[in-house]
Formats: structure tokens, sequence, C-alpha cells
């Protein structure tokens, strides 16, 4: 059975978790900030379940939504992603970088948690796909791999990819798309 714990810090969607030691870390997301108007965040909090206790941690380089979160022995990599900007649809012909994804990993080493540093850029930009670790490799799978304006404002099948690429230990990407 569920069971009610402490509450967030700030109201958060859009993200995706990561297990570290005995507890979760959030990075990003898209936050409602002391108006109605939601925006990308930088925030980033850990869980820890044993004293039920949220409490925020080094802050991302910069604003996203939808970034892949995952947790190696040495380091919680923040993974692609949508950047900063208006969350509201761009007219027609307009781009808001809301809705840009991102070609960015950014790594926190554990288990100190004290600076993010960027990590080996993705071969093209990448979000809303599955990911996980085994053997210290990152394995990224499917996702939104947009070849044009890299926009996610409307669902388009042919902008979904198969592909599969994997980050090996040292920071060696490979893969088809490598």
């Amino acid at each position: 059975m569920f069971q009610q714990r402490r509450a967030l810090l700030t109201p958060v969607q859009e993200i995706y978790p990561t297990a570290v030691g005995d507890g979760v870390l959030l990075a990003g997301g898209i936050a409602a900030f002391r108006s109605a108007s939601r925006a990308a965040t930088d925030e980033v909090v850990h869980y820890d379940l044993a004293h039920d206790n949220w409490h925020y941690v080094q802050p991302l380089p910069e604003p996203l939504h939808h970034p892949c979160l995952l947790a190696r022995s040495d380091a919680v990599l923040a993974i692609g992603g949508f950047g900063a900007g208006s969350l509201l649809l761009p007219q027609v012909g307009e781009v808001s970088d809301a809705w840009r994804m991102r070609d960015t990993v950014f790594e926190l080493p554990l288990p100190h948690m004290t600076a993010w540093t960027p990590g080996p850029t993705l071969p093209m930009p990448r979000a809303e796909f599955s990911a996980g670790v085994i053997d210290e490799h990152v394995i990224i799978a499917g996702g939104r791999y947009r070849h044009s304006t890299l926009l996610n404002s409307r669902y388009e099948d042919h902008a979904d990819t198969p592909s599969t690429l994997v980050l090996a230990p040292g920071g060696v990407l490979l893969g088809p798309e490598a």
C-alpha cells in the first residue's frame, strides 16, 4: 500500500527520477513559480527515504525540462531534454527555446554531488527517450530525434527514432549515429 510522505519542495512536472543511494534525485522539470506562469527549472532535489526529507543539491547548469536522469556508480547524468524559455506554443514559423531539444549531457559526481560538469555531447538533440545503466554503460533507446526544426510543439510520428546509443565507461559514445 502506498503511504503519503513529505511533499516536494516545489510543485514540478515533466521530470524523470533516478535512484541514488537510499534516495531519489529529481532534476529540472516544469515548475510553477510565484505566478500563474510555468517555466523550466534548474532545481535539483534529493529525497532521503530513511528521514522522509527532501533537500536541494547543486542546480543544473541551465533550466531543462524532460531531461533523462541516470545514475552510474561515479556520477548522475542529466541527458538531453528540452531547454528554457516560454512554454507557450510559438506562433507559426517561430521557434520557442522551451521546446527545442538539447544534445547536452551534464554529470554530477557521486557521492558528494558538488558541481555539474559538461559530459559528452549527443550526436543529435534527443528527448523523451528511455534509458538505463548496465555495467556502467548508459543505454539510450527511442525517443524524439528531430532533424529539421527540433521542435516538440505537436506529435509527429516521423520524428520518433528506433535508434539505440551506448555511452561506455570513459565517455565513449557507441552506436550507429556516433
